[in-house]
């Protein structure tokens, strides 16, 4: 069982094709937005793996994230595909959640949407 955070943005979605219609803009915008993906994903890989139990290592190790662009959309996705990281992640009757992935975007993802929302002011100013 793979454990997957998908962070989308309604508004952020909106934005981007109206930016889209001045093509450079909108290549410039989309790879702005993916590099705030980028180095907001590596802190929540880091912060996930910082917290996460460790007994043999493999669930650690599985902690990835991926910043995916498609037409109009762009979106982080943040997961553990270790086969037992829901478990972990959620708990059993035999064993508590440890809500590692949680944890992880609830401290990433206020600065996530700072960032967005810095960069919508910032793109709002230019036009």
């Amino acid at each position: 069982m793979t454990v997957e955070i998908k962070f989308k943005h309604e508004e952020l979605d909106k934005w981007i094709k109206d930016v889209k219609k001045a093509p450079f803009k909108g290549y410039k915008a989309r790879k702005e937005i993916k590099e705030i993906f980028h180095n907001r994903g590596k802190e929540m890989v880091e912060e996930a793996q910082r917290i996460v139990p460790v007994r043999t290592g493999y669930l650690k190790s599985t902690i990835n994230y991926s910043a995916v662009s498609r037409v109009g959309k762009i979106s982080l996705m943040f997961r553990a595909e270790a086969y037992y990281a829901g478990y972990v992640e959620y708990g059993t009757k035999h064993m508590k959640a440890r809500h590692f992935m949680t944890r992880s975007w609830n401290k990433v993802q206020p600065e996530v949407v700072k960032d967005l929302g810095n960069l919508m002011t910032k793109w709002a100013k230019e036009r």
